[in-house]
């Protein structure tokens, strides 16, 4: 009777054990099989992917400005004028309203006697709290330290990169005016919520030829970039021209491409007839609500008026456009963890073997 109680209490202590290791095996691959659940299915990953190629899901909204500021000289843009700041201060007021997110600025000085010697770039950032980025393209004065004439890019957002690049083309003395000056562009690879944005600010020459290899050798700087690119200036040329043609065989124009257009013209700021101010984005990526020329509230801070776009860079905020696919995701589990029928038949084993032991 005691060995049958023995035999009887071994086989029930034996199920009980077996099942009590077979709860606490089994949680672990309970828990994958919640995780495979929660990914999305195959189907779904490859439907995220196609809408993520036709850019469907979201995207950045970006205010972004192209302003020559005519050195700080207003609108009669009189070179040897004494001013001050009083045209700086009107820049300053004006893009404070505007909010953009970046700003692209033209015929900006340093140290120049008319503004009282003022970084003009750095003046304006610092009051419209932006970061910046200028380099002149040219100098006139003792060793070049007077008159420092470039380029700015000012964001709100992080610039992690910058350089400025000088044009070979230009054109003669022998053309007038400042046909012989040396033009350039300033570049800024600027992160906007974990995007990065190759942002570049250029000021184009005359005459024409010139403008032509300049746009060129834009094109090629520009063709060496990853990811979005946004090129904003003051080009000193119209829709149409052969430098216009070439710049917009690699970019878009926002205005040619905006859903919604306002008035255009830039130049004369007083009474505006032609747009020689541009907006150009990557063919891919983007789209623009808006687009449209500063109103009369810039007519006298400079002789051009602004050139505003409202852009919207497509992006892929799904599953899709993670470093892991579902398919990804299961199989790393799978080579992990198992697929869960080595544990079914731990516990089976073990179950047996207990029931062997009796």
């Amino acid at each position: 009777m005691v060995k049958n109680f023995r035999r009887t209490y071994l086989i029930a202590f034996s199920i009980s054990l077996a099942l009590f290791l077979a709860l606490i095996l089994s949680v672990p691959f309970n828990a994958i099989a919640a995780e495979r659940i929660a990914e999305p299915s195959a189907g779904a990953a490859a439907e995220a992917s196609k809408a993520a190629a036709a850019g469907n899901f979201g995207g950045i909204a970006l205010k972004v400005i192209s302003y020559n500021i005519a050195a700080g000289q207003g609108v009669v843009n009189d070179s040897k004028k004494y001013v001050g700041k009083k045209y700086l201060d009107e820049i300053v007021k004006l893009m404070n309203a505007e909010k953009a997110d970046l700003i692209g600025m033209q015929e900006v000085d340093d140290n120049r006697f008319t503004s009282r010697f003022i970084d003009q770039a750095k003046y304006i950032a610092a009051r419209i709290g932006m970061h910046y980025y200028w380099h002149e393209a040219s100098a006139v004065g003792p060793f070049g330290k007077l008159n420092k004439h470039g380029n700015s890019v000012m964001t709100k957002h992080k610039i992690i990169k910058k350089e400025c690049v000088e044009y070979k083309s230009k054109g003669k003395k022998s053309d007038g005016g400042a046909s012989a000056e040396t033009r350039a562009f300033t570049y800024a690879l600027v992160e906007i919520k974990s995007v990065r944005i190759n942002f570049i600010s250029t000021h184009l020459g005359f005459p024409e030829y010139a403008r032509v290899g300049q746009a060129k050798e834009l094109i090629e700087y520009i063709k060496k970039l990853k990811g979005p690119v946004i090129v904003v200036g003051d080009f000193n040329t119209t829709q149409g021209s052969e430098s216009y043609k070439i710049i917009t065989s690699y970019l878009s124009d926002s205005y040619a491409i905006a859903a919604s257009k306002g008035a255009a013209p830039t130049s004369p700021a007083e009474a505006p007839k032609n747009r020689i101010d541009f907006v150009f984005v990557s063919k891919t990526g983007f789209t623009c609500d808006k687009s449209y020329a500063g109103g009369d509230s810039f007519n006298n801070a400079s002789d051009h008026r602004p050139f505003v776009a409202l852009l919207k860079l497509k992006t892929a905020t799904t599953a899709a456009s993670s470093s892991r696919t579902a398919a990804e995701a299961s199989n790393e589990n799978d080579s992990q963890n198992g697929d869960g029928s080595d544990e079914s038949t731990k516990i089976l084993d073990l179950q047996k073997s207990l029931f062997n032991a009796k």
